[in-house]
């Protein structure tokens, strides 16, 4: 992941230094608003390149599919419209040929409602997710992220099937240091 990072020149650079350790893909090399460098990449690289992390709409991925500029989109349910919003791209994406995989770098709600929609995908790839960032993390969903073999296994509960901890989240809001006060045994179910 480029994060919108680099030049055109030094992404061109960074192709020759790339080209022979496998990478899955370029990642958000150039800012959205870069077409020129953006076509140039796409004509120089053979690893597959990735955009759509702060897409907020399909206005915002419309040219790079139309144009091929790109091999997967990977929009972020935080920015994309929420869960329809990602079920509505999915057409577009076999539309134009074009891979779709989820951005998640955030918590666990966030990863439990992506993999809900990455679960009625046709063409779902991957789900980035946020493995071990923290000991309380799965705790906080009352144990909803489920991994067995490689994948993240859904619960059968209404809604997301989680039970977000209120309390843990508070006490952990600020970091170690910082802890509010929080009501005792308090959950909501999501």
């Amino acid at each position: 992941d480029c994060h919108w990072r680099l030049d055109l020149p030094t992404a061109l650079q960074l192709l020759v230094d790339l080209d022979d350790v496998g990478l899955r893909w370029l990642e958000d090399v150039f800012p959205y608003n870069d077409l020129q460098a953006w076509r140039a990449l796409r004509a120089a690289s053979r690893i597959p390149l990735v955009a759509g992390e702060l897409a907020k709409d399909f206005q915002d991925l419309r040219l790079f599919m139309e144009e091929g500029l790109v091999d997967l989109v990977m929009p972020d349910i935080r920015y994309y419209e929420g869960v329809t919003g990602l079920q509505a791209l999915i057409g577009l994406c076999d539309q134009y040929g074009v891979g779709y995989s989820i951005h998640n770098p955030r918590g666990p709600v966030g990863s439990v409602a992506s993999a809900h929609v990455a679960a009625v995908v046709p063409n779902f790839r991957i789900l980035e997710f946020a493995y071990g960032e923290c000991e309380w993390r799965n705790e906080l969903v009352g144990g909803a992220e489920d991994i067995r073999g490689g994948s993240l296994h859904l619960s059968d509960k209404p809604g997301l099937g989680i039970r977000l901890d209120e309390m843990l989240a508070a006490a952990n809001a600020f970091g170690p240091d910082t802890k509010p006060e929080a009501s005792p045994g308090r959950a909501s179910v999501l």
